[in-house]
């Protein structure tokens, strides 16, 4: 049998503290506050503090992770109110309704210019309605079919203000 020195168990002991707390980091809150939509819950990004813009993000870097997820047809708001502060919604974040399957529709604002990677993967969607300059890799991905999959295909597929199956 081995004997175990006071640097061995101190090693050991720093090793098993930092495997307990990593997996702690991957939940990480990813927004400032939250405002309900539709009656969903929904979370928000400060982006601009001095210009009071925002962008819709996941609740935590894992996602929807032990979260309500938002259901059915969300038409999201040019604005939103936080401590008595009006703030501007300009973004979809990356991931921000990915997994989610029971939303079926998203109305953007014309506010909004920038939808991020993955933004609306695995979604329900049946119906988008969008005026977007910007649209990250992959926003569509695993979607309803005869919504776009790509960038390219939204650009190429959708009308001006509308992306309907």
């Amino acid at each position: 049998m081995k004997h175990l020195d006071f640097n061995h168990i101190r090693r050991l002991a720093a090793t098993l503290l930092v495997a307990l707390l990593v997996p702690l980091g991957a939940w990480a809150q990813q927004y400032d506050f939250t405002a309900t939509v539709d009656g969903n819950t929904l979370y928000f990004k400060i982006t601009d503090a001095t210009n009071h813009y925002v962008s819709v993000v996941s609740p935590s870097s894992s996602g929807w992770y032990n979260f309500t997820k938002p259901t059915g047809a969300v038409n999201l708001p040019a604005t939103v109110t936080n401590e008595s502060t009006d703030y501007t919604l300009t973004a979809i974040g990356n991931y921000a309704f990915s997994e989610c399957a029971d939303v079926t529709g998203i109305s953007l604002p014309n506010t909004v210019k920038t939808i991020g990677y993955n933004a609306f993967q695995h979604t329900g969607l049946t119906s988008l309605d969008l005026d977007i300059e910007t649209i990250g890799g992959n926003a569509f991905t695993g979607c309803t079919e005869g919504l776009p999959a790509t960038a390219h295909e939204c650009r190429q597929r959708c009308t001006r203000r509308h992306c309907l199956r």
